[in-house]
């Protein structure tokens, strides 16, 4: 498949199971709504909106070695935050 041609619902489907393979691998470290939503999300180039991608942002104490390129043709971008995860309510 194209990168260029990935559509924003085959974007949202390889999203559905890149969530299953980091639930599985346990890198979301809190609840899994709002951070999962917040940290999963479909992207698309500047230069061509229907170039979708697949952006995830971890902690940079992560390991993220077993975070899959791509997943059914569509790209996956890992960013790794450096910011401390803060519990509230404890």
């Amino acid at each position: 498949m194209s990168h260029e041609t990935v559509s924003m619902e085959e974007a949202m489907a390889a999203r559905k199971i890149l969530i299953e393979v980091l639930k599985t691998q346990g890198l979301f470290p809190g609840p899994m709504p709002p951070i999962l939503m917040r940290n999963v999300g479909i992207d698309s180039e500047n230069s061509d909106p229907r170039n979708h991608f697949i952006r995830v942002v971890l902690p940079v104490a992560e390991d993220v070695s077993g975070i899959p390129p791509e997943v059914n043709g569509v790209r996956v971008f890992i960013l790794q935050d450096d910011r401390r995860w803060i519990a509230r309510g404890l």
